[in-house]
């Protein structure tokens, strides 16, 4: 299963996503690398193929217009990352793609994403049991899906949709959370099949968060406050209670941003220690 093209988007300036990208292509050499951005991270693009996410945004108007802020978090964060999909789905279906890869800036990637996808279920989205998208398989079919869905969400307000959203943000009042573009993914896919990334298929994996060490059904171990990574011939290996186990992806969220430029040179933040004082604890 080829993929098109693996798509990245961002607004603003971050140093850390010309290692990113640079990643991301060494890994997939012969599939399209692109970045939707703007004028401040364009020199940022690298090999990396660079386009102006202001061009795709032909929804943000409508979307202006419909959208209700559901979360504890702030309106420009969540309405943001709803239009980005926005963003995304009209560049996927202006180059004519039939698959992409979507993923967050954050995210390095360590395998050739089509031969990956050649061993999953054929689904029309791959991603995390939250909904999370942050590294993900879509069919452009399923990501038109996504904007039909948002805009039934957000227009039509006698819907059952809105009602579910209004009564999941009601429900968490006092409290951080609500509705997020996870959230509207979480709803999409009760009606498209689509498969969990952290399943461990080949021994390997894609990493939900590196600062996490559940990942799935599976936990890793951690040390310093990260996935203890081991590197073979500079590809990175986890290690959770069944064995070790090989990472397609790290996602560097949050704080571990800080790290990304260290990752990309294969040194943990604890040093070389041995293993076999590392990984006690999973005996």
């Amino acid at each position: 299963m080829l993929v098109d093209a693996i798509v990245f988007a961002h607004s603003g300036r971050a140093e850390y996503l010309r290692g990113v990208l640079a990643q991301a292509k060494k890994s997939n050499p012969t599939t399209r690398v692109v970045l939707l951005g703007d004028e401040k991270n364009r020199d940022l693009a690298g090999p990396a193929e660079f386009f102006l996410l202001s061009q795709y945004q032909h929804d943000l108007d409508r979307l202006r217009a419909c959208y209700v802020h559901k979360s504890s978090n702030t309106f420009e964060f969540e309405f943001s990352a709803i239009a980005r999909w926005l963003a995304v789905t009209n560049f996927c279906r202006t180059q004519g793609f039939g698959r992409i890869f979507n993923a967050d800036t954050d995210v390095l990637i360590y395998s050739d994403l089509s031969k990956v996808a050649a061993d999953l279920p054929l689904s029309p989205i791959a991603a995390y049991g939250n909904g999370s998208g942050h590294a993900s398989y879509w069919s452009v079919d399923a990501l038109e899906a996504l904007r039909d869905l948002i805009f039934k969400v957000y227009e039509d307000r006698n819907s059952r949709e809105f009602e579910e959203i209004s009564g999941v943000y009601e429900s968490c009042a006092g409290m951080d959370g609500g509705i997020s573009d996870m959230y509207l993914i979480q709803m999409l896919c009760r009606s498209v099949p689509w498969f969990d990334l952290t399943t461990v298929i080949n021994g390997a994996t894609f990493d939900f968060n590196f600062s996490f060490p559940s990942n799935g059904q599976a936990n890793f171990l951690m040390r310093g406050g990260e996935k203890a990574i081991t590197w073979k011939s500079g590809l990175p290996f986890g290690h959770a209670e069944d064995g070790e186990i090989r990472m397609h992806t790290l996602h560097m969220q949050g704080g571990a941003k800080r790290s990304i430029d260290r990752i990309l040179l294969n040194r943990p933040s604890w040093g070389m220690k041995p293993l076999a004082t590392l990984f006690q604890r999973l005996r």
